[in-house]
């Protein structure tokens, strides 16, 4: 009777944290979309805002150092395009804004051709392990004519509190975002150490990306 007893506690405590840990992966489900949601609603706002005559670029410059004391500090970049990727808009200096276009670059390139908003990456910068998801937002206007994009880059180490850190998240709980190839895009123990890694070889990674939400245990190593 101990032995049955045991095994029913142990079975009730294993259905309870699957089901806990479905119920925190809602909720930070909805906490991601509204946050991916303000980043839309932020390009949409600028694409309104600004001008795309490339001698409105100082004016431009100007706006987005403003607008950026208001954000979240997980929003690194703000850049304003022409069709043609020359820059008239930038969050931060530019030395030789001559040289700065970005109209070879392939998700560039898909967000002319998709007319509306888009998402690319993670990219890593230049020299550092630091990663960033492009948001892009391409401006038409009522004819159908391209006017220019706006883009916002997503620091995802700085998303890290969106995953739990600093919540009431259960001790010893580790929360990760994937995108669909399995790559990490954030996660809240180590995220310098796990972003960009790909962990679709994982068993409960393939298992995971092919169903919509569920719970499910795995044996550790150590049994």
């Amino acid at each position: 009777r101990q032995a049955e007893a045991a095994l029913a506690q142990a079975t009730a405590a294993r259905d309870g944290a699957m089901e806990e840990t479905l119920v925190f992966a809602r909720l930070l489900s909805a906490r991601i979309d509204d946050h991916v949601s303000q980043m839309g609603q932020l390009l949409n706002t600028l694409g309104h805002a600004v001008s795309f005559d490339p001698a409105a670029t100082p004016s431009n410059d100007k706006f987005l150092r403003t607008l950026k004391e208001g954000l979240p500090n997980f929003i690194g970049e703000l850049a304003i395009w022409t069709p043609k990727g020359d820059n008239i808009g930038n969050l931060w200096p530019v030395e030789n804004r001559n040289a700065l276009n970005i109209g070879g670059w392939q998700y560039f390139k898909e967000a002319l051709k998709k007319r509306g908003p888009a998402v690319a990456g993670p990219f890593a910068s230049r020299g550092s392990r630091e990663f960033t998801m492009i948001f892009t937002q391409t401006v038409v206007d009522d004819k159908g004519n391209v006017q220019g994009v706006v883009t916002a880059s997503l620091r995802l180490g700085d998303f890290r509190d969106v995953l739990g850190r600093g919540t009431t998240l259960p001790e010893g709980t580790v929360t990760t975002l994937l995108d669909p190839q399995g790559i990490v895009l954030a996660r809240s123990l180590n995220p310098e150490i796990w972003i960009g890694e790909t962990l679709i070889g994982t068993q409960a990674i393939r298992q995971a990306l092919k169903q919509r939400e569920g719970s499910f245990a795995l044996q550790a190593e150590d049994g």
